[in-house]
């Protein structure tokens, strides 16, 4: 039985009981990540044999697009929030509604934005009954990552473990449904996936209870302060957050729907895979950010020995995923999604790179450098978007998997 009141573990404590404490929230949370990325695998091979190459296009499509405003709402808020929320003398309550309301209003903003965008483009209208649903979808899951800041700092990320592990568990049961009664429309599933993203909301709210109080609400002097800082920090992941999924809309645009299926196929997996560093890295985030303050040595040693065990798992997954891209293809999109092996492989080779850059983008907002990134980031992302301009016509999903490769080389 898991302990939902479990007290509290400051970061005063001693290195070593920070150490286990770390150790064994990274245990739970790569364990409910093996959990949901594994239901999550099983719900994707239901969709993409339901919809097949073109649907799944179509489906992917939708997702990709609002994705583009979704990032762009991020607002820097969960880094920020993470990194002042482990200070010493810090109000977590109101540190964590502030973050909720500039959130609320942002998303609110720019995804009605994206639904405008998505409407004026023509060759999109026969998807639009899905937006709705995946804006929902975005909407709760970018106000559970939110809430993500609270379980890091706490040290309790088994509890919004077992919500992803709930929430993963009831799609794959409402996908499955869909898949069985013979159901291939869009919309449809893009609604068990609002549904379930609301429900992971609500269980972590729920966990939260005892830990610290959910509320919105802030003052103007509070939001400024949160705004300022998050400002750098936005720009930084909008640029590289956005480029993650420009490659599918410019692919949706010069090609057939099934290419763009086939593609999407394989970004799965990555995405499944750059959780890990993700969620390692944040972690340790907490801890990274208080030892900036107190001891840039042990800051320096962290950052070393965090780089070490991450080669220690990129490397494995980058030579086995490469032997096993046929097998993995075959097995989550079947047969008509076979080709998808080819710019899986690619796709590795950018998640590989994906791992150690989520260590230094992270580093860099906890030494509070995030406005000498911007830069860097808006050159990655032009140069992303330029190049995918250039080859995808020619080339489609391969020129867009090795534009990932030289845009993350960059």
């Amino acid at each position: 039985m898991f302990d939902f009141v479990m007290p509290n573990r400051s970061l005063e404590a001693s290195p070593s009981g920070v150490a286990r404490a770390v150790a064994v929230n990274t245990v739970w949370g790569g364990a409910g990540r093996i959990a949901g990325g594994i239901f999550a695998l099983f719900t994707l091979a239901f969709t993409s044999r339901a919809l097949g190459p073109e649907g799944y296009g179509g489906y992917a499509t939708i997702l990709a697009f609002l994705y583009l405003f979704s990032a762009i709402a991020d607002g820097g808020l969960y880094q920020v929030l993470v990194r002042d929320i482990s200070r010493s003398g810090s109000a977590p309550s109101r540190l964590l509604a502030t973050a909720l309301t500039l959130r609320l209003l942002s998303l609110g903003g720019f995804l009605l934005l994206g639904a405008a965008a998505f409407l004026a483009i023509p060759r999109y209208l026969s998807l639009a009954a899905g937006l709705p649903f995946a804006a929902l979808s975005y909407a709760a899951l970018s106000l559970a990552q939110l809430l993500m800041a609270v379980f890091q700092k706490e040290l309790v990320v088994h509890r919004a473990s077992l919500a992803e592990i709930a929430a993963r568990i009831l799609q794959l049961l409402l996908t499955g449904a869909l898949f069985f009664a013979g159901v291939r429309t869009i919309p449809l599933f893009l609604a068990v996936l609002a549904f379930t993203s609301a429900v992971q909301l609500a269980l972590m709210v729920v966990f939260l209870h005892g830990t610290l109080r959910v509320q919105i609400g802030t003052t103007i002097k509070e939001a400024k302060a949160m705004f300022r800082e998050a400002l750098p920090v936005a720009l930084s992941l909008a640029f590289t957050l956005v480029y993650f999924r420009l490659d599918t809309i410019i692919l949706s645009l010069f090609r057939d729907p099934e290419e763009v299926g086939i593609y999407n196929l394989s970004y799965k997996l990555l995405e499944q895979l750059i959780f890990f560093p993700a969620m390692f890295v944040g972690v340790l985030t907490p801890i990274l950010s208080d030892a900036f303050v107190r001891d840039r040595a042990r800051f320096q040693r962290i950052l070393e020995k965090t780089s070490s065990i991450i080669a220690m798992g990129a490397m494995p997954m980058l030579v086995g995923g490469w032997f096993l891209a046929e097998p993995l293809t075959l097995l989550l999109g079947g047969e008509a999604f076979r080709i998808a092996q080819e710019p899986m492989r690619v796709l590795l080779i950018a998640t590989f790179l994906i791992f150690f850059g989520t260590l230094l983008g992270n580093a860099v907002v906890v030494s509070g450098r995030q406005r000498a990134a911007v830069p860097i980031y808006a050159m990655a992302m032009l140069f992303n978007i330029a190049v995918n301009v250039l080859v995808i016509p020619a080339y489609s999903y391969m020129g867009a998997a090795w534009t990932t490769v030289a845009t993350e080389l960059v």
